[in-house]
C-alpha cells in the first residue's frame, strides 16, 4: 500500500468518529448516508486540500480529491483519489461498475472506496463478500498504471430498533490484506 493511504487509514483510526445515525421519521431507522457524508466532508477539510465533486469524463463527478497540505493542487498530482457510497444496496447494485471506475480516471498516486456493506439481518454474509469481490475484480479490470487502491469497509453487523453496531476494515487490494480499522456502536 502506497505510504500515502497508510497516512490516510493512520489519521482515520485515530480521529474519525461518525456521528450518531439519524434514525428516520419514525425514529426506527438507522439511516448514515447525509450524516455521514456531511462529517466525511468536515473531516477531509482540516486535514487535506480537497476538491469535491471533481469533473471526470462522461459529465460525472468525483466526490474527493486529495492533496497533502503541503501541495500544490493547480500543478501536482491528485493524492488520493476518494469515492464513498454509504446505502449498501447502491453498493451491490451500480458500485462496483460505476462510481468505483472514477478512481482510475483522474490519474491520482491512489484511489480510495469507502462503501458500506451489511451481515445484519436478511443480509447474511453472502452480500458482503460479493461486493467485495466484485470491488478485487474490478480493480484488477480498471487498473492502467500501478496506483494503489484500497476500501474502506463499513460493515453494518448488528441493526436493531434498540441500536446498530458497524466493523471498519481497510481492504489493500495491492496486495489482498485486511485490517480492523474501527468499531462503532449507536442505541
Amino acid at each position: 500500500m502506497h505510504a500515502i493511504l497508510v497516512d490516510f487509514l493512520r489519521n482515520f483510526r485515530a480521529s474519525f468518529s461518525p456521528p450518531r445515525p439519524y434514525r428516520g421519521e419514525a425514529g426506527q431507522n438507522w439511516l448514515i448516508s447525509k450524516v455521514w457524508s456531511e462529517y466525511m466532508k468536515c473531516w477531509l477539510k482540516p486535514r487535506y486540500q480537497v476538491t469535491f465533486e471533481l469533473p471526470v469524463p462522461e459529465r460525472r463527478r468525483l466526490d474527493a480529491a486529495l492533496w497533502h497540505r503541503a501541495a500544490d493542487k493547480k500543478i501536482d498530482q491528485v493524492d488520493i483519489a476518494v469515492e464513498w457510497e454509504w446505502d449498501n444496496n447502491e453498493v451491490a447494485k451500480h458500485f462496483y461498475c460505476g462510481d468505483f471506475r472514477k478512481l482510475f480516471e483522474v490519474g491520482a498516486k491512489c484511489g480510495l472506496a469507502i462503501v458500506q456493506t451489511r451481515v445484519d439481518g436478511s443480509h447474511r454474509m453472502m452480500q458482503a463478500e460479493r461486493i467485495l469481490k466484485n470491488l478485487y475484480c474490478r480493480c484488477r479490470d480498471f487498473r492502467r498504471t500501478n496506483e494503489s487502491v484500497a476500501i474502506i469497509e463499513v460493515r453494518r453487523v448488528l441493526h436493531e430498533r434498540s441500536g446498530v453496531n458497524f466493523i471498519c476494515t481497510a481492504h489493500d487490494l495491492d496486495d489482498s490484506s485486511t485490517e480492523e480499522i474501527a468499531r462503532w456502536s449507536f442505541a
